[in-house]
């Protein structure tokens, strides 16, 4: 019997998969930000190429991210404006500004968990 281990090619997603977060609440302005800029995404499009490991890393954080912060206010309009103010918990980090970096990411995460539990802080 052989397992087969998933190689980070299998990871990597199409650059609609970047488009298709607006639908998710980010702005264009957003993705080209965070996943990758404008013109890279046009050309991977153009040429029909997969997102690099990166950008794609980039786009499944801000998936999760949002679907978690969905799931915790129960609603996607609190949760897109809490994404986007100052966090008093996050030393008035802006939430969405930290999802540049996966360690950024983790610690809003951290958040929506406290604020899940009742943890506010």
């Amino acid at each position: 019997m052989s397992v087969h281990s998933p190689t980070a090619e299998q990871f990597r997603v199409s650059p609609q998969r970047a488009a298709d977060l607006v639908g998710l609440g980010f702005s264009s302005e957003e993705i080209y930000r965070i996943v990758a800029p404008r013109r890279t995404l046009d050309r991977r499009k153009k040429n029909e190429e997969l997102l690099t490991l990166a950008e794609s890393d980039r786009v499944h954080r801000l998936e999760r991210i949002v679907k978690h912060a969905h799931r915790v206010f129960g609603n996607e309009e609190k949760a897109n404006r809490w994404l986007r103010e100052p966090s008093r918990a996050l030393d008035k980090a802006v939430p969405i500004d930290l999802l540049e970096s996966e360690t950024g990411a983790q610690i809003v995460e951290d958040e929506l968990n406290a604020i899940d539990y009742g943890m506010f802080v």
